[in-house]
C-alpha cells in the first residue's frame, strides 16, 4: 500500500519533558491520498540539545487517545537518548520495549526487542521538494504468550528534524501456532507540508 501525505507541523513555543527528557514538541496533523478532513494527528519529538547529523528525531505519540499513548499500549523503554544521538554512519542500537494491553486483555504485555541502524544524512527529493534526511532502519521484535502473538516489523525511514520524509514498513503478527493476525506492506511519502505558516510542495497553507 502506498500513502501520500499532507501534512502541517506546529512547534511549540516552549520546551517540555517527554520520557525524562527536555524536548521539543511539534504537533503534526496529516491528510492522506486526497483526504478532505485530516486523516490523523500525532506529536513529535525532538531532542533540544541534539546538532549534527545524527539521529535528531526521539519519539511520537498518538494525538487519538487521551492522555496521548503509543496506540492502546502503555510503553516502557530502555531507550537512552544519549546513545542513540551518539550513533555514527553505520551504527546501530538495541534496546527493549515493555507494552502493557489498555483495551483488548489489559494488563496483558509483550516485550519488543529493537534495534536501530543508522546510514547517515542523505538527501531527499519529493514533490515538497529536496530535504537533507536522517536515514534509518528500526526492526522490532517480540515473542509473548500473555497476548499470543510474535511480532516481526521493519521501518525504514528518512526523517529530517521536524518531518518523516519517506518510510516504508513492513509488518507480520501471528499466533503462537503461526497463524498470521495481522500484515501490512506500506510506502509514505510526504508531498507536501506547512511549517511557520509556510507551505512546501503542493499544498496551500490550510490543506
Amino acid at each position: 500500500m502506498t500513502t501520500s501525505r499532507i501534512l502541517t507541523v506546529d512547534k511549540a513555543s516552549a520546551n517540555s519533558t517527554f520520557q525524562g527528557q527536555q524536548v521539543r514538541k511539534f504537533t503534526v496533523t496529516f491528510w492522506d491520498n486526497g483526504a478532505v478532513a485530516p486523516t490523523g494527528s500525532e506529536f513529535n519529538y525532538d531532542l533540544v540539545d541534539s546538532d549534527g547529523v545524527t539521529q535528531r528525531f526521539y519519539g511520537w505519540e498518538d494525538a487519538g487517545t487521551t492522555p496521548p499513548t503509543y496506540g492502546i499500549y502503555r510503553t516502557q523503554s530502555t531507550y537512552d537518548p544519549a546513545t542513540a544521538k551518539a550513533l555514527a554512519k553505520g551504527g546501530s542500537y538495541s534496546y527493549t520495549n515493555r507494552r502493557e494491553a489498555l483495551a483488548w486483555g489489559v494488563g496483558n504485555y509483550a516485550t519488543e526487542q529493537v534495534t536501530v541502524e543508522y546510514y547517515g544524512a542523505e538527501p531527499v527529493t519529493t514533490s515538497a521538494g529536496t530535504f537533507q534526511a536522517c536515514h534509518y532502519k528500526v526492526t522490532t521484535t517480540a515473542d509473548s504468550v500473555d497476548v499470543d502473538f510474535k511480532l516481526n516489523a521493519i521501518e525504514e525511514v528518512w526523517q529530517t528534524k521536524d518531518v518523516r520524509i519517506r518510510k516504508l514498513s513492513s509488518e507480520r503478527q501471528t499466533a503462537q501456532d503461526g497463524t498470521l493476525l495481522f500484515g501490512r506492506d506500506e510506502e509514505q511519502t510526504v508531498v507536501g507540508y506547512v511549517k511557520d505558516g509556510v507551505a512546501y510542495g503542493n499544498v496551500s497553507q490550510t490543506p
